[in-house]
């Protein structure tokens, strides 16, 4: 779960209000085009790392990404709308087809109450004085609070056979048609791969 600290944009934005109100959804979209994806990982992204850990905010990622607002249908009105109603919802399917993209962020990560917002305005202010000498000047930073999930299992079992009465607790635990694997460092959790052989010529069927 993802929650807002502290944002730097120029566009306005508040939160939802209302009996009925609700949060946009947006997509986390990948950045290629913008000027800073031919420095960031060149040096620049380092230098923004200097300046949160100049700040001591205890920062978990740094990326560099954009918003896309997920379009909600709506649910189908029960009597037919007025011709002028008609209208007004052709304008805005015409408008919906252009992407609402916001402009490009700084989106750092960092942990649960482990950040003021002043640090983090200070930090931001910092970052924008750095991006200037690259001659960067449309860039949001937003600070997001999260937790991350260790997604690696433990170790898995040996396949069963089909009537083995355990075998819906089983299954899902194996590696089925895989191997089991896991590094020198942590042999207690493994994960899997597996080999698959292809037809070959122009057939897809492995």
């Amino acid at each position: 779960m993802l929650s807002l600290m502290w944002r730097l944009g120029k566009e306005k934005w508040s939160l939802p209000r209302g009996p009925e109100a609700q949060c946009c959804l947006k997509e986390l979209c990948e950045v290629f085009t913008h000027l800073i994806t031919k420095v960031w990982n060149h040096d620049l992204a380092w230098k923004v790392v200097d300046i949160m850990d100049a700040h001591t905010i205890c920062f978990m990622m740094i990326d560099v990404v954009c918003f896309k607002k997920v379009r909600v249908d709506k649910a189908p009105k029960d009597e037919e709308g007025t011709k002028g109603e008609e209208e007004d919802e052709d304008k805005e399917m015409v408008k919906a087809k252009k992407p609402d993209v916001s402009p490009v962020t700084i989106w750092i990560g960092v942990f649960p109450d482990s950040t003021t917002t002043t640090a983090a305005h200070n930090a931001a202010q910092d970052v924008l004085a750095l991006l200037r000498d690259y001659q960067i000047t449309d860039i949001n930073i937003n600070y997001h609070q999260s937790l991350y999930t260790h997604k690696a299992s433990g170790q898995l079992l040996q396949p069963v056979h089909d009537l083995n009465p355990l075998i819906s607790i089983v299954r899902p635990l194996t590696p089925t048609l895989g191997l089991h694997i896991s590094t020198k460092a942590s042999p207690n959790t493994q994960g899997m791969m597996a080999l698959y052989l292809a037809e070959g010529g122009d057939s897809n069927n492995l």
